[in-house]
């Protein structure tokens, strides 16, 4: 059995696609021969919080929890951002429940990432699946009102759960092991530093403006070709792979960066400064949310940007993008289960370096 169980809480766009690609590979060599699990074959065990969301947890946790008493690893490891999203007390709940030979080996680790940077990276993310708003303040508007931003009341609830086997670390450069998420967890994890990575790691970097009108476009022509039952998106696999390939080609790469309006980044200073300070004072040494929130990178600042894509692209290049488009439309329609299939390979087998 697994002498120490980690669970990777994410949080979502802080270097968790990167972290997981090299755990999946096992191409990495710790300093004092520490051995790794981790389980199942997917990039990440995103299927566990959903099935605690669900209540419908039993049969996948106690399927990992047999794959760990069959490892004689040092390290047993459990990737998924989604778990962001869940009650920190129904996951505590479902441990005891189907695994309780691991809760007395358990710990936990989040990383958080600056309010300012978190809202732009979020906007991009969510471009990809046509769930977006129509530009940033719009994004900032939905995402205060859902309170998704104020993070000391979830990260304080993890701890008042799980105690002194939660830890949260600051996702920023300058505050990561080398400036590197990968080895800031493995560090945290084996408690020396000396990890060399082996593996290419999958990148899920943010967007250009010019990328985001490219995929606004082909959510629209979805939703002229009557996916409504899908709410006008393209099935995820689909748009990971999509912008996989966005990326391969660098098509519209060097188009201008998502910024934030100046009066934007006062009104998320104000909305956030005291969310920051109180994560601070609970989380870490010195005030480094704080300082992140009033010292907004200079990259980050500009106009808002308009996201029709007849400003980054020729005519005839809009013509044979929405040519390409409609072709992939009416794949999509022909078997969704094998093309997810297909699309998560294709993603995979870019190994596009972070």
């Amino acid at each position: 059995m697994i002498k120490t169980l980690v669970i990777h809480l994410g949080d979502t766009k802080t270097g968790s696609t990167a972290l997981q690609s090299v755990l999946r590979s096992g191409r990495y060599t710790t300093p004092s021969g520490q051995t790794v699990f981790y389980p199942g074959e997917s990039l990440n065990q995103n299927r566990m919080p959903n099935a605690v969301a669900q209540s419908s947890q039993s049969r996948i946790f106690s399927s990992v929890a047999e794959e760990f008493k069959a490892s004689e690893c040092d390290f047993g490891v459990i990737s998924a951002e989604l778990f962001q999203a869940v009650d920190p007390e129904d996951l505590k709940h479902a441990l005891e429940q189907e695994m309780p030979d691991f809760i007395d080996r358990l710990r936990l680790i989040s990383y958080v990432r600056p309010h300012a940077e978190k809202l732009v990276s979020t906007f991009s993310e969510q471009a990809k699946f046509g769930k977006v708003a129509d530009d940033l303040r719009n994004h900032f508007k939905n995402t205060r009102s859902k309170k998704k931003f104020h993070y000391a009341p979830r990260f304080e609830k993890w701890r008042s759960t799980f105690g002194n086997k939660f830890s949260l670390r600051l996702f920023q450069r300058n505050a990561l092991v080398n400036g590197d998420v990968v080895e800031d967890f493995f560090q945290w994890m084996l408690g020396e530093a000396g990890t060399k990575v082996n593996a290419q790691q999958l990148s899920n970097s943010a967007l250009t403006a010019g990328q985001i009108a490219l995929l606004r476009r082909f959510h629209d022509l979805l939703q002229r070709q009557g996916f409504s039952k899908d709410k006008g998106r393209m099935p995820a696999a689909v748009a990971r792979a999509l912008v996989a390939q966005f990326r391969i080609s660098g098509l519209a790469e060097t188009s201008e960066r998502v910024t934030l309006p100046p009066k934007l980044v006062t009104s998320i200073q104000s909305t956030y400064r005291k969310d920051a300070a109180e994560l601070d004072e609970m989380f870490f040494e010195g005030t480094p949310m704080s300082h992140a929130l009033e010292a907004v990178p200079e990259k980050l600042i500009g106009v808002n940007k308009d996201f029709e894509a007849s400003r980054f692209f020729s005519e005839e290049t809009l013509q044979a993008f929405d040519t390409m488009a409609q072709m992939s439309i009416l794949l999509m329609g022909e078997n969704k289960k094998q093309l997810r299939k297909r699309a998560n390979q294709v993603r995979a087998k870019t190994k596009l370096k972070r």
